[in-house]
């Protein structure tokens, strides 16, 4: 996480650990919670010539948001 040290100086407070999947963040800026949504995924499937760089799929059910607070 990163706090603004004074305006426009920035600093990182802290490290957060989350999980595989997990790069999309909103913020709600009244609280200054961060939602992450995320999933547990598949085996990514062998490159073909129509899809070289294949996407592991996201396992059915799994969709989950992660809240981190400050």
């Amino acid at each position: 996480m990163v706090g603004e040290r004074s305006s426009g100086n920035y600093e990182l407070l802290q490290t957060v650990k989350t999980t595989p999947g997990a790069r999309t963040i909103a913020l709600d800026e009244k609280t200054g919670r961060l939602f992450l949504p995320t999933g547990r995924f598949g085996r990514t499937p062998a490159p073909t010539a129509a899809v070289p760089e294949p996407r592991a799929p996201l396992i059915p059910g799994s969709f989950a948001v992660i809240v981190v607070a400050p």
